[in-house]
This record gives C-alpha cells, structure tokens and sequence, in this order.
C-alpha cells in the first residue's frame, strides 16, 4: 500500500475529527455540566498534538495518575475516561503528562473535559483511522510485532548497553538511540540489559501489537545500572 494513499485517507479521517469541538468562550464548567454518563459511554481521547474538534462545551479539567501501583500509561487513560464520564464528558483533550522519573512507571496526566454530541461519530471515525494504519503496517493476518526501544538522554552518556530479547542481543542502547524490532516469535519471553547489574521486564509478544520500552541508566556502584 504507498505512503501518499496511508496519508491521505489518515488526513481524511483527521478533517473529520476536527469538524467536531472548539470550546465555547466565556464557559463555565459548573454551568455547563450534564449528568454523569453511562459506565460504557464512549469518550474520545485527543492527544497532546491534535487540536479540538468543533461545537463542544467545557465541562471541566481533571488530573489522573502519579499514584498507585497500577499507574502506567493506558491505565491512567482509563481511570481519565472514568472521571471524564462521571463529570458528564465525552471528550477529553490532554494538556499535559509526565512521567514521574527514572525507576518510576506512573504517568500522570492533565486533561480538559469537553461534551459533543456527535463523540459516537468521532471516536468511530477515529478507531477506524487506526484500523487502516495497523493493517497498512501488519496486513490482515500479522504474523511478527514491533517493539521500538528508545534511550533520551540522562546520566552516564558515555555508557552504552546491550539490550536482549531472551537470548538474544536485538540492539545497543547509547544516549539519544532509538530503534524499530520485529519479533517473529509469540509468547513469553523477557527483556533485559546488564551492565554491573541487571534489569529486567517479563514481555508477553502478541503478533500485531506494538510495544515501547525506555531505557535509561542509573546510578550505579561503578559504572551504573540499566534501568527498563
């Protein structure tokens, strides 16, 4: 499938999204809030780097994360949602998150609450965007998944590390790396790295899926210590 024909119907799907929710000037979220919706309502999440769609109300702002032992990215996207739905939303704009620090996996977010009418509409047309891109990059019947390591920059830069899937070394973690893998094996394995110590994470492969690791190295006795 090329390029130009992936964009174009990614563009296509995103005018759509964007024809939808610009917030109404001079709202107020006490006077704008609806009654709760229901536990399965659908609620559109529009990143960082997505504008609003048009003809939305202001319901409010919420802060989701940082704490807990169950505080990873989608989890706290899904206790945003839940919040969002009992402020009476259906979208929620992301306008800020962060990450709680090296060894930390908690996200923490900050999200402006808005209601549309049409977030049905929205949020099919954009898993249907989302549809197209993954069978655009896995075709209808994946057999491999990606895992896309990445290494920002931070502490010991002039030291770098292998990083293994299982026994195997799959790349070389230095400052500012980053690299795309495609397994072509499922089940469990683990990925890790050892430099006077090692760190590790369980990693269950699906085929079409895509997975994220950081890499990151802390301190250490002598040289530091990865840290996943």
């Amino acid at each position: 499938m090329s390029s130009n024909l992936i964009k174009g119907f990614f563009f296509t799907t995103l005018f759509a999204l964007l024809t939808g929710c610009t917030p109404k000037v001079g709202s107020s979220a006490a006077n704008n809030a609806p009654n709760a919706l229901p536990q399965d309502a659908a609620v559109l999440v529009v990143n960082l780097n997505r504008p609003l769609p048009d003809s939305c109300r202001l319901i409010g702002k919420l802060r989701a994360g940082g704490t807990g032992t169950n505080c990873h990215y989608d989890a706290v996207i899904a206790d945003a949602r839940i919040q969002a739905r009992k402020m009476g939303g259906n979208i929620l704009k992301i306008t800020n998150y962060w990450e709680q620090g090296v060894g930390d996996p908690c996200y923490e977010i900050k999200a402006n609450v808005f209601y549309s009418a049409n977030a049905d509409q929205l949020v099919a047309a954009d898993q249907a965007g989302r549809d197209f891109l993954h069978r655009a990059k896995f075709g209808d019947h994946p057999d491999y998944a990606i895992l896309y390591a990445y290494r920002p920059t931070g502490p010991g830069a002039l030291i770098g590390f292998n990083l293994h899937l299982g026994a195997s070394v799959i790349c070389r973690m230095t400052n500012y790396s980053s690299h795309e893998i495609r397994i072509y094996k499922e089940g469990s394995t683990t990925l890790w790295a050892k430099t006077e110590s090692k760190a590790a994470i369980p990693f269950e492969v699906k085929f079409g899926e895509e997975y994220y690791v950081r890499c990151n190295l802390q301190m250490g006795v002598f040289v530091g210590e990865p840290n996943l």
